[in-house]
């Protein structure tokens, strides 16, 4: 299971005579997973690339635009001399490369914005088990004009492995008895880029759960802005967000072992929209999203552990003038115990 930071910030590349970044890649910067390597080899990491005017025209003409996720060390405690140790070589090595469409010479103040999806598929070492492991990698926005690179924007990340979750129910600070309703669990959350306009960029902050005892699931979309000196563009004024939402349904009985899962069964798609406002305010402002977990399509039906995938169309207009479409995919686990978390898969 993955768990994304709370917090994405931007590495700009800046114009030598002004403040506004040329380059920018946004991704979550700290990623933490529990279980297996595989489980996090296996698991997407999101971002983008947000490319102003004013660095198209400073390109040469037959240049390539690349992105790259860069590994190098592995650095993990050593518990018998009591230091860290670097286990890997320091030059860096490419894992990952993408190519982006060749831009053409811009002569407006159009920017353009990349979105980029990366597998770590297998770059992790197996080896990386120990408990607060933890390994950098680099996100890296390149020129190439032939046999010269330049490297325009850059993104560490750190991923660590986390202790285990505890197999016993963790309880509110100061409780002392069993929570009365399935919001007392600690649910962690999930933060996935949607995309960058302009100076603003929008994330979704997920559950990774929720319980058929809830009544609806709740998540927030996050408006940041990507200048730390300056307000959200618009600010002040109000946002109307149209959500629609496609819900797949999968039952899957399991005996709560790790591995033992059978008599999957697909259940009817629940579709919902919903509307709403929101005014921006500051540097950030989050829009809380409240959508019903529809617990009627399983009623009656023996399983013990219910996978949902959400499929939300996110459309976000700007008064008269502006409307930007997203969409996003994003997986939640539902369990049907009130008592019991998901099974970790």
């Amino acid at each position: 299971m993955l768990s994304f930071a709370n917090h994405t910030t931007a590495h700009p590349f800046h114009n030598k005579h002004s403040n506004q970044p040329l380059a920018t890649i946004v991704c979550s910067e700290e990623i933490s997973f529990y279980g297996s390597v595989e489980e996090a080899n296996s698991a997407p990491l999101y971002g983008s690339v947000h490319i102003s005017h004013s660095l198209i025209e400073t390109l040469p003409t037959n240049h390539q635009l690349k992105v790259r996720v860069m590994g190098t060390a592995k650095v993990c405690w050593d518990e018998e001399c009591s230091y860290f140790a670097i286990l890997a070589s320091r030059k860096r090595l490419i894992c990952e490369e993408i190519t982006l469409p060749t831009l053409p010479p811009c002569s407006s103040s159009y920017s353009h914005t990349f979105p980029f999806e990366f597998n770590l598929d297998g770059h992790l070492p197996s080896s990386f088990h120990l408990e607060n492991d933890y390994i950098k990698y680099w996100v890296d926005l390149v020129s190439v004009n032939g046999d010269q690179e330049t490297v325009l924007a850059n993104k560490p990340i750190t991923i660590t492995r986390c202790s285990l979750p505890p197999s016993e129910p963790s309880y509110a600070m100061g409780s002392e008895s069993e929570p009365s309703s399935p919001s007392a669990w600690v649910v962690p959350s999930q933060e996935k880029l949607i995309g960058v306009h302009e100076d603003v960029q929008y994330c979704i902050m997920a559950p990774l759960w929720a319980t058929l005892g809830d009544d609806f699931y709740q998540f927030k979309i996050i408006f940041r802005s990507l200048n730390a000196e300056e307000d959200l563009p618009f600010s002040q004024s109000f946002l109307t967000v149209s959500l629609h939402q496609q819900m797949e349904c999968q039952l899957i009985e399991a005996d709560l072992s790790p591995q033992m899962f059978s008599k999957n069964q697909n259940v009817t798609i629940s579709r919902t929209s919903n509307n709403q406002k929101v005014q921006l305010k500051g540097q950030e402002t989050a829009l809380q999203v409240k959508l019903p977990l529809s617990g009627k399509l399983v009623e009656g039906l023996d399983c013990d552990l219910i996978r949902i995938s959400h499929s939300v169309k996110v459309q976000i207009k700007f008064g008269r003038f502006f409307a930007k479409k997203l969409q996003l995919t994003f997986p939640l686990h539902v369990s049907s115990s009130q008592h019991l978390p998901p099974p970790y898969i």
